[in-house]
Parts: C-alpha cells; structure tokens; sequence
C-alpha cells in the first residue's frame, strides 16, 4: 500500500537516478523523450537563462526551429543565435550523422551568417548519451581536415545528460504527451 502511495514519485527518482548515474543504456532507456521535445525543452530552458537581461522578442529573434538552409529542402532542428543544432537520441550510424550534417554546411556558407571571425562554420550535435570514442574521432578527423573553399568546419558534440540534465528531470507534460500519441 506505501509502494501504491508513492508510486509516481518512486518513479521519478529512479527515473533521475538512471539519468545522473546510469549506464548509458540506463540513460537512454530513462529518457522517453522525442526530439522534439527536447529541442522544445532546451528552447525553454535558454529563454529562461537569457530573460533577465533580454527581451522576450530579442530572445525569439535568437530561435529558427526547423531550420531549412536556402537552396536545400532538408531542415536542421534548431538554429540558435546563427549556430545550428542538430538533435538526436541515438548515433549508430555514425558516419550517417556526421555526413548529415556536412551536406548541409555549403548552403550555410551561402548565408554567411553561419560563419564566425576565423572563417568556420560552426554546427553543433546534441545527442542524449555519452559520444563514442569512433564519433569522437571522425568528428576530430572533420575538423582537422574539411574545407569548402576557405571555409572550416568545426562540429562540436554536446552531451546532454551531462550539459543540459534538467532538459530530462521531469515528467513529461500533457502537451508532451499528447505530442508522442500523435507520433505514434
């Protein structure tokens, strides 16, 4: 009858601890979010950071969700202040992912707002689990050697259970919920 009581809340701590202390297949099985709810999440939570000294409408400026490149008809799933970001749950196609986000870098050298002062085009990866040592270095291997032109690439990895943990920390809302039922 005490399991009953505190049922949902045993799950969330179980479900916290499996996010900050789990295994990687923990970690995953933990997370039950979609990707766009973690892009809606990871939207909220830099709004909220920025707020006190921005303005709403500055800060929506900042955010292109869906993002198609001029000329292409792919979309990235967020541009946040001129850097791109691509999510994902799972890389097990490395090469996949990584050559993903290269057919995308010539047309943001075509907007020229993607590039930095030292002529890179910065895109970022969000995955939800601790990279690979073979994504790691094939990433390392793109930055060292691909160019278009006189443009560098840099792809950075972002782990978000260690970077952005709270994206996972809670319950899914109602809205959420209703996002993964129309999904499926």
């Amino acid at each position: 009858s005490q399991f009953k009581k505190y049922q949902k809340e045993i799950i969330l701590i179980n479900k916290q601890d499996a996010l900050i202390n789990g295994s990687d297949l923990e970690k995953r099985k933990a997370t039950d979010l979609a990707e766009k709810e973690i892009v809606r999440r990871f939207i909220e939570q830099k709004i909220e950071a920025y707020q006190e000294e921005h303005s709403a409408k500055e800060i929506r400026s900042w955010i292109e969700e869906e993002y198609c490149p001029q000329g292409s008809n792919s979309r990235i799933d967020l541009v946040w202040k001129n850097t791109p970001f691509e999510f994902k749950k799972e890389v097990t196609n490395i090469n996949a992912v990584v050559g993903q986000i290269l057919c995308y870098i010539p047309f943001l050298i075509k907007e020229d707002r993607f590039l930095n002062d030292k002529k890179e085009c910065v895109f970022n990866l969000a995955i939800y689990s601790k990279p690979s040592e073979n994504l790691k270095s094939l990433i390392n291997t793109i930055n060292q050697t691909v160019k278009f032109g006189d443009v560098s690439v840099r792809i950075q990895i972002i782990d978000l259970h260690e970077k952005y943990s709270k994206l996972f920390s809670y319950p899914k809302t109602s809205e959420e919920k209703q996002i993964s039922i129309l999904a499926a």
